[in-house]
C-alpha cells in the first residue's frame, strides 16, 4: 500500500493545480506558451532563420568529394585514363587500345568571387525577411494577448451583470410579495400586481442570459488558452487596465513588420537586376587515379576561374525584375494599409 501514497499524493497535486483559478498573468503566460498560433509563429521564425543561414552560406566556398568507377574501351577514354595512371608505355598501339579500368576519387573547392549583387541582395532579402518575421510573431503574441484580456473581462463583466439582475430579482421577489399582501388588503388593483410579475419575470430572463454569457465569455477564453477537458476556473481578481500610449503607435510590431517586408522587396529587386551583370567564381581540384588493368595510378590537380555572362536568357532576367517590381509595390502598398490602420 505504501507505493500508492506518493501517486496518491501526486493525483491530488494535480488536481489542485487545474482547479487553481487563472489569474490574467497566468492565463496570458499560458495562452502565448501553447498556442497554436503562437506555436506557428515561432516555426515561422526558426524557417526565417534557416533562409537566413542558406544565404550566407553562398559565401563560403564548397567543398566536395566526388568519385567513379568505370571500365572502357573508347579509345579517347582509354588514352586519357592511361595518362592519368601514369601507365603510358611506347609499346602502346593506338589503333588496338586495351580495355581499361578506373577508379577516380577527386577533391573539389569552388568559391564565389562576383555574381553581380546576386548573393549579397539575398541575404540581404533573407535578413530582412528574418527580422519581418519576428515582428509579426510579436504581433500575433500581442494580438493573442488581447483577445485573452478581452475575454477575461468579458467574465468579470458578465459576473457584474448577474449580481445586478440577481439583485433585480430579489428586489422584485420582495416588491410582489407586497403586492399581493396589498392585493389582499384591497389596497391595490390586480392589474398592478401583474405588472410587478412581468418585471420580476424580466428580472430573471436578463439572469438567465446574464449567466449564460459567463458560459459563452469562459468558453471563449477556454477556447482560446486551448483547454477542453481540464477543469476551468476564472480568478475573482481584477488587475488595473492602463489605457494605451498614443504616441507609441511608431512602434508597433505589424509597422515594423511591414517595413522590413519592404526592404526585403527592395534587396529582391536588386538581385534580380544582377541576372545582367557576369559572374566569376574560382575553383581547384586534387585528383587520384586508379587501375587495376594496367597496375597504374597517378595523382594531378586543377585551378583556375570561371565566367559567365548571359547575353541572352530569353527575357528570363527581365521577367525576375519586373516580378521583384511588383512585389516591392505590393509591399509598399501593404506598409501604407498597416500605418493606416495603426493610427
Amino acid at each position: 500500500m505504501l507505493p500508492l501514497i506518493p501517486v496518491a499524493v501526486l493525483g491530488a497535486a494535480l488536481g489542485a493545480a487545474a482547479a487553481e483559478p487563472w489569474t490574467l498573468e497566468r492565463a496570458l503566460s499560458h495562452t502565448l506558451t501553447n498556442s497554436p498560433d503562437a506555436q506557428l509563429a515561432r516555426q515561422r521564425i526558426v524557417a526565417a532563420k534557416a533562409t537566413l543561414d542558406q544565404a550566407k552560406a553562398a559565401f563560403w566556398p564548397q567543398v566536395q568529394i566526388q568519385s567513379s568507377y568505370m571500365g572502357t574501351d573508347n579509345p579517347m577514354l582509354v588514352f586519357g585514363s592511361i595518362l592519368n595512371q601514369e601507365a603510358f608505355s611506347p609499346a602502346l598501339d593506338f589503333n588496338r587500345v586495351p580495355d581499361v579500368d578506373n577508379l577516380n576519387v577527386k577533391g573539389l573547392v569552388t568559391a564565389p568571387v562576383y555574381t553581380g549583387g546576386q548573393l549579397g541582395s539575398r541575404r540581404m532579402a533573407a535578413r530582412a525577411n528574418s527580422q519581418a518575421t519576428q515582428f509579426e510573431a510579436e504581433a500575433v503574441r500581442n494580438a493573442l494577448a488581447f483577445e485573452v484580456a478581452r475575454a477575461f473581462h468579458t467574465v468579470h463583466k458578465a459576473r457584474s451583470f448577474i449580481e445586478a439582475t440577481d439583485a433585480a430579482a430579489r428586489a422584485y421577489e420582495s416588491n410582489l410579495g407586497i403586492a399581493q399582501r396589498r392585493l389582499e388588503a384591497g389596497t391595490l388593483l390586480r392589474a398592478d400586481v401583474l405588472d410587478v410579475e412581468v418585471r420580476l419575470a424580466h428580472a430573471r430572463e436578463d439572469l438567465v442570459r446574464a449567466r449564460n454569457a459567463v458560459a459563452l465569455s469562459e468558453r471563449a477564453l477556454r477556447n482560446l488558452m486551448g483547454l477542453e477537458d481540464a477543469e476551468f476556473a476564472v480568478s475573482l481578481e481584477v488587475p488595473p487596465v492602463e489605457p494605451p500610449d498614443g504616441r507609441e503607435t511608431g512602434t508597433r510590431p505589424e509597422l515594423a513588420a511591414a517595413r522590413h517586408r519592404e526592404n526585403a522587396a527592395e534587396a529582391g529587386v536588386r538581385g534580380a537586376r544582377g541576372g545582367y551583370y557576369p559572374a566569376l567564381s574560382a575553383f581547384g581540384s586534387l585528383d587520384y587515379d586508379r587501375g587495376w588493368r594496367l597496375d597504374g595510378e597517378g595523382e594531378s590537380w586543377t585551378a583556375g576561374a570561371s565566367l559567365q555572362w548571359n547575353l541572352w536568357d530569353g527575357q528570363l532576367t527581365r521577367a525576375k525584375v519586373a516580378e521583384a517590381r511588383a512585389t516591392l509595390r505590393s509591399e509598399e502598398h501593404t506598409s501604407e494599409l498597416q500605418s493606416r490602420q495603426v493610427i
